[in-house]
């Protein structure tokens, strides 16, 4: 079974366009698009064999709002950002993306406009959450390292030396929720 990568895409573009796109995603069976239909929301057959770089991805939530289709929904271990290039050169349009994997520790926020990728920022995916939503941080981090033996070991998990800002992570913060999740134990 696949790690499951979460993706929240905007797409944006003239309105007829994105009704154009939006009959497509609303044709796909259960909203999912997959090895054997990604090429579907493309003219001709020039992409029946293309790779789009995850075997799926869930649109099912796809809806034409303020002007542009937004989704959410996961794709197998990694984002498709081979089909949001090829969407955007296709049909014109920007698609601005943003992913994030927790457990193979990796996030990202790319845009592509007329096939071009203008937009590549890359994280760990706690350096994303903490960069994202400090409190957010927090509370994913209190869950999780509620589980080990001691915060540190929680904190070398983070792979702070592969992070482009060093945080300043309020470890007693940190410290009080382990002791009193181990006290209650």
């Amino acid at each position: 079974m696949a790690n499951d990568c979460w993706n929240s895409v905007k797409i944006t573009g003239d309105l007829g366009t994105l009704e154009k796109l939006m009959e497509k995603f609303t044709s796909l069976e259960n909203g999912f698009l997959h090895n054997g239909n990604y090429y579907t929301m493309f003219e001709g057959d020039d992409f029946k064999d293309h790779d789009f770089d995850s075997k799926r991805l869930d649109c099912s939530s796809a809806e034409i709002y303020d002007g542009s289709i937004i989704f959410a929904g996961d794709s197998a271990w990694t984002p498709p950002l081979e089909f949001y290039r090829l969407l955007s050169e296709e049909y014109g349009v920007t698609v601005d993306v943003t992913y994030d994997e927790r457990g193979m520790d990796f996030a990202g926020h790319s845009v592509f406009f007329n096939g071009e990728h203008e937009v590549n920022e890359e994280w760990t995916y706690w350096e994303y959450v903490y960069l994202k939503d400090n409190d957010a941080f927090y509370d994913e981090a209190e869950d999780c390292m509620s589980y080990e033996d001691s915060v540190d070991i929680w904190m070398e998990s983070l792979s702070l030396d592969k992070w482009k800002t060093q945080p300043n992570i309020d470890t007693e913060r940190l410290q009080k929720v382990w002791e009193s999740y181990n006290e209650a134990e």
